[in-house]
């Protein structure tokens, strides 16, 4: 019978991000490939190795997403 690491694991999650940093720092230098492609492509690749149930992958992505530009469009009108 298989044993399956739970995602609740700190030691598998602390790997699960570091190869994420490590496979987005290769995709953008190595491959040149554009930040935001790396991004999500990462960001995709860290849900479904955490995880996070399919049905859950695309909105929690987007969520995070619209929270970081909600902030960095205030940062932006309030600094124009």
């Amino acid at each position: 019978m298989e044993q399956f690491v739970q995602a609740s694991d700190p030691t598998y999650l602390l790997t699960v991000a570091t190869l994420a940093i490590a496979a987005l720092l290769v995709l953008i230098i190595k491959m040149k490939v554009h930040a935001f492609a790396s991004l999500t492509i990462v960001s995709l690749g860290t849900a479904i190795a955490t995880g996070v149930a399919s049905e859950k992958v695309v909105p929690t992505m987007m969520g995070g997403f619209g929270g970081t530009l909600a902030s960095v469009a205030l940062l932006v009108g309030l600094g124009a």
